[in-house]
């Protein structure tokens, strides 16, 4: 795949995420819009470049075809999308506290950046899990060897692979490996991680709401370190709290919106599950979150909803099973997991233990680890929630009860597999979870 044409795809694909993200957020305002066009171009060039490494297509004709395609349906997008005035939301904090939100969020940002800049800087390389397997199969992909990138001899040979397939094409377009490339990439998915999400809780709860939700998030030490690995858990992360504040803006949003906004969260729901397994499961308990989630809306209703953001999903989704069928190599979980191990009362013990240290361990996750949790409690009992807010729960629920049962039946050493991934995965929720807190914190009776 080294003559994959990255120089003409790239735009292509920010076409195409300029055109769906305006056609599916007439109205939600022009910053919101953008950060949201770049996830979704980033999603479709990595996904347009898995479309030809699965299929084994040439790259100079599987370049013409996607370049064109995705062009086209960017521009037709662009065509079609309504315009809409956006109404801007009260903030319910009064002045000093306004600022003092706002504040937090610049001092957050500009020391999160500083950090990335310092710690990429220090360690080119990024974390162990970059340099063992996402960069090294972006090598592959670079020097032409498919079959090497997906060997058994490589950890987790059978993860989906967005960065890596970003990574490839970035050094494609750049003309050698170099490791600024993957480090701008995962520092514009620590920002958009961040940015999306608050974007979305500014256009519903206010703009001060959205700021203190980024400026918590980027002032969690744990979650920028894994940005500055390089890990992809946090680009995950970025498309799952995308899908929510997606779903969000649908349900509480302008009635003729609806159902393109659904789809528009499958979209970036999908996308998450193209970036590790466990995105999968975060997607599974999204569509649940649509069809359970409390109010007053009939089954039919968020029937409806859940099989729009379906439709949005299936390409991707569509992609990544024919990837696990035909390329993928063996999953380290599934090839030998234990039903006698969910039997063994040590694996819960382990996993009691490390989900306490999460909100004990200051040094790695600061106050958020206890504030969102408490917010969102707090404002459950309080007072009625909105639909949109029920979604993220359950999203949010499911997904760490996938975690505990993977947990429960790993053939790994358990305390080996919890110690070293626990906290990846709270980096994976950890943006949702801010999300929905401030959905819940700040609704309106």
């Amino acid at each position: 795949m080294s003559g994959w044409p990255a120089w003409a795809t790239i735009p292509a694909a920010l076409l195409l995420g300029v055109g769906l993200s305006r056609f599916c957020l007439a109205g939600g305002g022009r910053a919101l819009i953008g950060c949201v066009a770049a996830l979704l171009g980033l999603g479709f060039a990595s996904g347009s470049y898995a479309v030809a490494v699965v299929l084994r297509l040439p790259g100079g004709a599987a370049g013409i075809a996607f370049t064109l395609a995705m062009a086209g349906a960017g521009a037709a997008a662009l065509a079609a999308a309504p315009r809409a005035e956006r109404n801007a939301r009260p903030d319910p904090f009064p002045g000093p506290l306004r600022k003092a939100c706002f504040a937090l969020c610049g001092a957050a940002a500009l020391a999160a950046a500083g950090w990335y800049i310092e710690h990429t800087l220090r360690w080119p390389d990024a974390g162990w899990d970059a340099w063992a397997f996402w960069n090294t199969r972006a090598r592959y992909f670079v020097r032409g060897g498919i079959e090497q990138a997906f060997s058994p001899l490589l950890w987790h040979a059978d993860y989906p692979f967005l960065v890596p397939g970003l990574v490839a094409q970035g050094w494609m377009l750049t003309g050698g490996e170099n490791f600024g490339v993957p480090g701008a990439i995962a520092f514009l998915f620590m920002g958009l991680a961040a940015a999306v999400p608050a974007l979305a809780c500014a256009g519903l709860r206010g703009a001060a709401a959205g700021a203190l939700m980024a400026g918590l998030l980027l002032a969690t030490p744990s979650f920028h370190h894994h940005a500055t690995s390089q890990y992809s858990d946090v680009p995950l992360a970025a498309f799952l709290a995308a899908a929510l504040a997606a779903v969000a803006l649908a349900l509480e949003g302008p009635t003729e919106a609806r159902f393109r906004r659904l789809a528009l969260a499958g979209v970036l729901g999908s996308m998450a599950a193209w970036c590790k397994n466990e995105g999968s499961l975060a997607v599974l308990a999204l569509g649940v979150g649509v069809v359970a989630r409390p109010g007053p809306e009939g089954l039919r209703t968020r029937i409806r909803d859940a099989a729009w953001a379906a439709a949005g999903a299936f390409p991707f989704c569509a992609l990544l099973a024919a990837y696990k069928l035909t390329t993928a190599g063996r999953n380290d979980i599934v090839a030998g997991f234990s039903v006698a191990g969910a039997l063994e009362l040590r694996r819960y013990a382990l996993m009691a233990k490390y989900a306490g240290k999460l909100f004990l361990d200051f040094h790695d996750w600061g106050l958020t680890m206890i504030a969102a949790p408490l917010a969102a409690w707090g404002a459950w009992r309080a007072r009625p929630h909105p639909p949109s807010a029920g979604v993220a729960a359950l999203t949010l629920a499911l997904t760490a009860a996938g975690f505990v049962a993977i947990y429960a039946v790993t053939p790994l050493d358990p305390a080996w597999h919890i110690d070293t991934s626990y906290d990846r995965l709270a980096s994976q929720l950890l943006p949702s979870a801010l999300f929905l807190a401030s959905l819940t914190a700040l609704a309106r009776p």
